[in-house]
């Protein structure tokens, strides 16, 4: 491959994060690679949702314009593999933090010499008498729209400062609940301390707020000790570009036309005056009567995406939200 100062990318890529670095880090990783190969050191790249350090999977990555489509892939349905080890507290909720022992753990474990919370055998009464179906019982209460308080350890602003940068030095953290949607968790397997899940949820869901939650019902504790994205959207995993084998050709091989963020949306083909129109950021007005004042995506009579728009039924004019340049 020769370096190309022309080339312009627009569209998202799927990529398979792996433990142990930040979304963060692959986003500098994708950055760098565009400026080195097509020397374009301002072209923007941003990531749709993030994961925490230690969880791994699916990370959709925008590049260039189409960054600008971010906003309409927040709704996306994701899908969690993820294991909770009961016996234990955490102070993140997950195996990063500080572990200890819940009163009624330490309660069934009085006079045993125990310095590991992972070295608690299965064969003490108290946890493990939550059987595989008691405890599904108890995941189903958080089926539905709840109320979630999320982590202290997060990046939930407080008063202006990051909930995780008050909880690292010792402040009190306040976090007020919000609304969720959990549309299911299944067992997958269970064998005390580790129950393993798989979690269909939507947008804002912290899966260690789960964890922590149904330890509390259970009295027994519980943090999150693996966690992987199998799916955002129709994004899945099995699809997915590793890590590790990030390079120019694969960005260019892999990534999807910034028509994949906006399929679910209602769409208008216009013809080439209305095209330049709205790429002028003039209205156009429209015959037919679309879906008032929700997105629309609009694309040209050869079904390449121009933009977003909204169409206002007092004055029938569709109006221009945002417009994507062309890729050359």
């Amino acid at each position: 491959m020769t370096q190309n100062t022309t080339a312009k990318l627009s569209g998202i890529i799927n990529i398979n994060k792996p433990p142990g670095i930040t979304s963060h880090d692959v986003v500098i990783r994708i950055r760098r690679l565009l400026a080195a190969y097509y020397l374009l050191p301002a072209t923007k790249v941003g990531h749709t949702g993030t994961l925490d350090p230690f969880a791994s999977g699916v990370l959709l990555i925008a590049i260039g314009p189409a960054t600008r489509l971010i906003q309409f892939t927040h709704d996306w349905d994701k899908e969690y593999e993820t294991v909770f080890t009961l016996g234990a507290t955490s102070d993140t909720d997950d195996v990063t933090g500080k572990l200890s022992k819940p009163p009624a753990v330490a309660k069934a474990m009085a006079g045993r010499q125990i310095t590991n919370v992972k070295s608690i055998s299965k064969s003490q009464p108290s946890p493990r008498l939550w059987p595989a179906g008691k405890i599904q019982k108890t995941l189903n209460q958080f089926i539905g729209t709840i109320q979630q308080i999320p982590p202290d350890y997060s990046a939930i602003k407080i008063q202006g400062k990051k909930s995780y940068e008050l909880a690292r030095v010792g402040e009190s953290v306040s976090i007020k609940p919000r609304s969720v949607t959990i549309h299911d968790i299944k067992i997958i397997s269970y064998k005390y301390p580790d129950l393993k899940l798989t979690i269909r949820c939507g947008t804002g869901t912290y899966i260690r707020a789960i964890a922590r939650d149904l330890g509390r019902l259970l009295k027994t504790g519980a943090y999150v000790s693996y966690l992987c994205r199998t799916r955002i959207g129709t994004f899945d995993i099995s699809t997915s570009l590793n890590f590790n084998k990030l390079s120019t050709g694969t960005l260019q091989n892999t990534i999807k036309s910034p028509s994949t963020m906006i399929s679910h949306l209602p769409s208008l083909i216009l013809n080439d005056d209305n095209v330049a129109q709205l790429q002028k950021g003039q209205a156009v007005e429209q015959a037919t009567d679309p879906t008032p004042n929700t997105p629309l995506s609009i694309f040209d009579q050869n079904q390449n995406l121009i933009g977003i728009a909204r169409f206002n039924p007092s004055t029938s004019l569709l109006l221009p939200k945002i417009i994507l340049p062309p890729i050359k």
